[in-house]
């Protein structure tokens, strides 16, 4: 709500059908007349679910909150800053993840040759590595060695010398450590 009473109202819709959630916003007046049309936060064109919405606002913005699974993982949190004349983004990128806690995720694909993904996201700055080891823990590369910021982030691994077999890779960042086990299969 903004100093004058004016208010914003947010829901999950289901009118395209129950496994395509949108989130569906609407303003008001302070008097509780509606404010326009109502408004869809994420006009992606996409048939991934947004669910479990949330709305924040003061006299020059609305935040929208939400879980998300365009990326089949599972959801992820992202969120949208808007003007009250709903005059599109104002700082938050469509789309741009507001991350919550660590994650390393299985390498894609796995078993893989000679290339695969390795994905994961931080919550905060911090110092990050990523390194590769066989199973007697010889160090075999590093992939990443340098301060970034919070964020998702992805890197391909080429094991194109290595020799059939298993390997694990180790996100450390800052003080958070997680390892994953990959198979690399010629």
């Amino acid at each position: 709500m903004d100093d004058t009473g004016k208010f914003v109202i947010v829901w999950e819709d289901h009118r395209f059908g129950l496994s395509n959630a949108d989130v569906i916003a609407q303003r008001f007046f302070s008097n509780g007349a509606i404010n326009g049309s109502n408004y869809k936060i994420v006009r992606d064109g996409t048939n991934y679910g947004q669910e479990w919405p949330a709305v924040a606002a003061n006299n020059s913005t609305i935040i929208f909150s939400w879980d998300d699974n365009r990326r089949l993982k599972g959801y992820d949190v992202y969120a949208k800053r808007v003007g009250w004349d709903w005059s599109g983004v104002v700082s938050v990128p469509e789309g741009e993840e507001l991350i919550s806690s660590f994650q390393l995720l299985q390498n894609y694909p796995n078993p893989f040759n000679p290339n695969t993904r390795i994905r994961w996201s931080v919550p905060n700055a911090c110092y990050q590595t990523l390194r590769v080891y066989d199973v007697l823990g010889r160090e075999i590369a590093t992939l990443v060695d340098e301060y970034r910021n919070a964020g998702s982030y992805d890197t391909e691994f080429d094991a194109g010398k290595l020799s059939s077999g298993i390997y694990l890779y180790k996100l450390q960042a800052g003080n958070l450590i997680q390892t994953k086990k990959m198979v690399v299969s010629k």
